[in-house]
């Protein structure tokens, strides 16, 4: 009887508590701890809340699983009600690589753009190191021709032209795209929407680049495929 009990819970997205070893315990419990700390202090604790959030999913095995929650969405959906996966990811690789004022001088979105860009070009961030926004200099079509702008100078759009122009320049680039991104590139290229980005980050989609007056056209899109 007790085992079904167990079945159940698990079932229903929770962790029976004796699968959980007292290492695992103790970081989630510090990990938790630091979150709903950072939580609860609004804006300035937005840096550390999605620190703490990446520690908590994306560790191996991911800490959650010592708070009784079997996967990252039945976490999610206590800890963060009204969060998508993707959008907690997405804050969670910024958080990361930046420092607190660069991302309120900068904007989460170009900040990603930023990251984008330099996977393109080889050097993806992989360690959780801030990056230092002075040294980052980015290469730019002018014509026929590129240059090497500061990240400072540029704005949202150039970010992502910029990502996405290492890829159609480069077969051996373009042979590396998931076969997913590839798809949804070619479905928006053909329905004149090309300037929407695309990527594939921890096995989940992210459309980016969308202007409001997009919405429409896109979920039209996405709705064929």
């Amino acid at each position: 009887m007790a085992g079904n009990k167990t079945a159940a819970a698990e079932g229903a997205g929770t962790v029976a508590k004796s699968l959980v070893d007292k290492a695992l315990k103790a970081r989630w419990e510090k990990a938790i701890a630091r979150y709903r700390a950072a939580r609860d202090t609004e804006s300035s604790g937005w840096d550390d809340r999605y620190e703490a959030l990446g520690d908590i999913i994306e560790s191996e095995p991911p800490y959650y699983l010592a708070g009784g929650h079997a996967t990252t969405r039945a976490f999610l959906k206590a800890e963060a009600p009204g969060e998508t996966e993707r959008s907690v990811r997405r804050s969670i690789r910024v958080a990361r690589h930046f420092e607190p004022s660069d991302e309120a001088t900068h904007g989460i979105a170009k900040l990603e753009a930023l990251l984008d860009y330099l996977a393109a070009h080889g050097s993806k961030a992989t360690v959780p190191a801030k990056l230092d926004l002075a040294r980052q200099r980015v290469r730019v079509a002018e014509g026929k021709s590129f240059r090497m702008r500061p990240f400072a100078e540029l704005t949202l759009a150039e970010l992502r032209r910029a990502a996405r122009a290492k890829g159609a320049g480069s077969s051996e680039a373009s042979a590396k795209v998931p076969a997913e991104v590839k798809k949804w590139r070619a479905a928006l290229a053909k329905a004149k929407l090309s300037q929407v980005g695309v990527s594939l980050q921890g096995g989940l989609l992210t459309f980016s680049g969308i202007a409001p007056e997009m919405v429409k056209k896109v979920g039209a899109v996405l709705g064929k495929g």
